[in-house]
């Protein structure tokens, strides 16, 4: 029974940590398959949409009192969205709809599961940790899978993710008699927050413009991102209760920069026609957070604690600046050891606000994942700009760059605008992050 529990343990662990790539890395075979068209555009823009107003929308409505009861929810909403996608064949409307509980569903997993993870393990009910590194396997072995298969039927996609949302669903059920909060409601009564809902609206629309951007190369979208970034920041400082602390900011970088090896790989290696290398750049990215596990206790006993998170941030900008440099070894080292730096780093990060007791216990998690969200949507704003930017002087059009990842041109002409931009982000996030690093707590 052990065994069993470590190996649904580690299909979690694994969804967990892939829930925001491997959507993506599935989806890059289908959108290369029909050159943009809208029908296939739309349903990945939603559920990356959603996915990332989830934490917000969560909290609007109210405090987390029940965690497993959002975890079991959102694997319900998930899979009846794959359920609804398979049919959208027949019906494109249904491939929208389902990709928005898809998101919705997937958009507070890793947070609410971790939690329930968490109090499992002080009860000694499994392995956890076990469940860890053998969920970093399945996740590998899962981008191996979908790189193989990558050019397939909307119908595969839907039902390799249904696969491992089943699987958690089925763990979530075993684990029913094991939950400490099974008479909580699953929100605290009384604690409706409006101006959190107003936040995750802007959140949506804003990361829809974004992504939708990325999809079309619309220059008509260029005007509602700048707008949307002004309400955005506008309103984070609003509708904040307490002064944002340090690591509330480290986290934000940790998740732009995640993203930005992220993004920036799928975009970069699509736009010169090199697809094979996106998926290994993904599978470099997740050999690096499973490495970080076994770097961050070596680190920590080199590394004085005050000093951590300066190590990790200045080394994991110092090896991204190996993305610059010409030739695909090179690059992947760089995102490698970039991933690495940053997973040790956000390990720390997360330790700190599971020790904040400004929240409860409850939603220190979801909190932590709302700025690792904003900060994963601000970079890639941050990058559809410098693309614009270095398009228009280089290329003389604003959206060539763009144009050849979306249309899949694999022009190599403009290679020149991906090292300036990616040179920029380098950059950006070295001058962000030594700022963060020194904000005091």
């Amino acid at each position: 029974m052990k065994i069993i529990r470590t190996l649904l343990g580690s299909f979690s662990e694994a969804l967990a940590e892939g829930a925001v790539m491997l959507p993506n890395l599935m989806f890059v075979g289908l959108y290369y398959e029909h050159y943009g068209q809208s029908e296939f555009i739309m349903p990945f823009v939603l559920l990356y949409a959603f996915e990332k107003a989830g934490p917000f929308l969560l909290s609007g409505f109210g405090k987390v009192k029940n965690p497993y009861l959002v975890w079991l929810t959102g694997n319900v909403l998930a899979i009846l969205g794959c359920f609804l996608m398979l049919f959208g064949n027949s019906a494109h409307i249904l491939w929208n709809v389902g990709a928005i509980l898809i998101g919705l569903g997937l958009s507070c997993f890793a947070p609410m599961y971790r939690i329930m993870r968490d109090s499992i393990r002080e009860k000694k009910i499994w392995s956890t940790g076990a469940s860890v590194y053998i969920g970093y396997l399945i996740l590998l072995l899962y981008l191996v899978i979908v790189m193989a298969f990558r050019y397939v039927s909307m119908i595969t996609v839907i039902l390799a993710i249904l696969f491992l949302v089943l699987i958690s669903t089925v763990q979530c059920i075993t684990l029913r008699n094991h939950n400490p909060h099974k008479y909580d409601p699953l929100i605290e009564k009384g604690t409706f927050r409006a101006d959190q809902l107003l936040l995750a609206l802007i959140v949506l629309l804003f990361t829809y413009a974004i992504r939708l951007y990325k999809q079309t190369a619309s220059l008509g979208l260029v005007l509602w991102i700048a707008v949307g970034m002004i309400l955005l920041v506008v309103a984070a400082f609003v509708t904040r209760r307490n002064p944002y602390r340090g690591h509330s900011l480290r986290t934000l970088w940790y998740g732009a920069e995640r993203n930005f090896v992220t993004i920036f790989s799928l975009i970069y290696f699509m736009a010169v026609g090199e697809y094979n290398k996106v998926t290994v750049a993904y599978i470099m990215i997740g050999i690096g957070v499973a490495l970080a596990k076994i770097v961050s206790p070596i680190l920590k006993k080199m590394v004085r604690e005050e000093r951590f998170e300066l190590f990790c941030i200045v080394s994991a900008n110092a090896f991204s600046c190996l993305m610059m440099i010409p030739g695909t070894i090179s690059y992947m080292v760089g995102v490698l050891v970039t991933v690495i730096f940053v997973s040790c780093g956000n390990s720390r990060s997360t330790a700190a606000y599971l020790k904040d007791e400004r929240f409860d216990v409850n939603e220190r998690r979801l909190v932590r994942s709302r700025f690792y969200g904003l900060g994963a949507v601000a970079e890639q704003a941050f990058m559809m700009g410098f693309f614009f930017v270095f398009s228009y002087l280089i290329l003389g059009n604003g959206v060539d760059a763009l144009s050849a990842y979306t249309f899949r041109d694999g022009n190599m002409d403009t290679s020149p605008v991906f090292f300036y931009s990616l040179m920029a982000c380098i950059v950006l996030n070295t001058l962000v992050g030594l700022y963060v690093v020194k904000n005091k707590e």
